[in-house]
């Protein structure tokens, strides 16, 4: 072990294996750092006297299989405060080592195309991330909904109050979802503007559709309370077009169009999903409840 540390120069640890082949951890060179600059003979009268063991040295590590995605790694190296390394097999047995230098150098890409992806006033993921998702869940067996929402009546609400209400309303919204949506299988996007995502891990169409009609119902009576009184009353709001005419338009509200995937084994491409979003989104807008919804492999209903 000395000579290892003595000729890998940067080399921090290295991983130790059973008799069958199999990781049991690593010897880091700090745990030994005084053997290893003493001399060789000094080293060997500890060891002799019983007063060194290497074995008491061994250093416990995450072990996974070559397998195993790197987003799962990252996530038990958190929750473990970082490992020396993690341990890599193949078969059971040992096939290399992740240092954790190299771990914190993929988490901190991983961090940087997030916040590249990341809308700056919602700070929700955008399309690249919502792009990975829809993949990832439509390649898995489980049941899962696909909700794209878009605010109606939009322009005509900035037209009328101008863009900083606008945010304003983008960001009641975005409350409203992150609260009503804040489980972990759930996925958050802002594809842009007055559009957004959600995705719902293992979710049935008719639970989908009532916790859509929900947050469209909280957002619609939310966004109410920006116009004055006598406009709530009325229900419209009066705004002049680009040829200066006068017209009513109705208050701010939010249509949503859901794809369902059924459980098992599907064959779907993102852009098949995003055609019938798409399509969903122009039927929604003039569904009663706002709301239209696509289960693969059966007709498109609105509600």
């Amino acid at each position: 072990m000395l000579s290892v540390f003595r000729v890998s120069h940067g080399r921090a640890c290295v991983a130790v294996v059973d008799r069958q082949g199999a990781p049991v951890g690593v010897i880091e060179e700090a745990s030994i750092k005084r053997f290893v600059y003493a001399s060789d003979a000094a080293a060997g009268e500890r060891a002799e006297t019983g007063d060194f063991r290497l074995a008491d040295y061994l250093t416990r590590c995450m072990i996974v299989d070559i397998g195993t995605p790197i987003d799962t790694i990252l996530a038990g190296q958190a929750a473990r405060e970082w490992d020396p390394c993690v341990l890599i097999t193949e078969a059971g047995h040992h096939a290399g080592a992740l240092s954790r230098e190299a771990m914190l150098r993929i988490l901190n890409q991983r961090l940087l195309l997030a916040a590249q992806n990341q809308n700056p006033l919602t700070r929700l993921p955008g399309n690249i991330s919502i792009a990975d998702w829809i993949s990832e869940v439509s390649a898995g067996p489980d049941p899962a909904a696909l909700i794209y929402i878009d605010f109606d009546n939009f322009k005509a609400f900035n037209d009328a109050f101008g863009f900083r209400q606008g945010d304003r309303a983008i960001m009641l919204f975005v409350d409203q979802m992150r609260t009503q949506f804040a489980t972990a299988e759930c996925f958050l996007g802002h594809v842009g503007g007055d559009d957004f995502f959600i995705g719902l891990r293992g979710a049935e169409p008719g639970a989908a559709r009532a916790r859509v009609a929900e947050l469209l119902a909280g957002f619609a009576a939310g966004a109410a309370s920006f116009y004055p009184p006598d406009v709530r009353r009325r229900g419209m709001v009066e705004i002049a077009d680009r040829d200066g005419k006068h017209r009513l338009v109705p208050l701010l509200c939010a249509s949503a169009a859901i794809v369902a995937l059924p459980a098992g084994q599907r064959s779907v491409s993102l852009d098949e999903i995003s055609a019938e979003l798409a399509a969903l989104k122009h039927s929604a807008k003039s569904a009663p409840e706002k709301i239209s919804v696509l289960e693969l492999g059966a007709p498109a209903s609105a509600f």
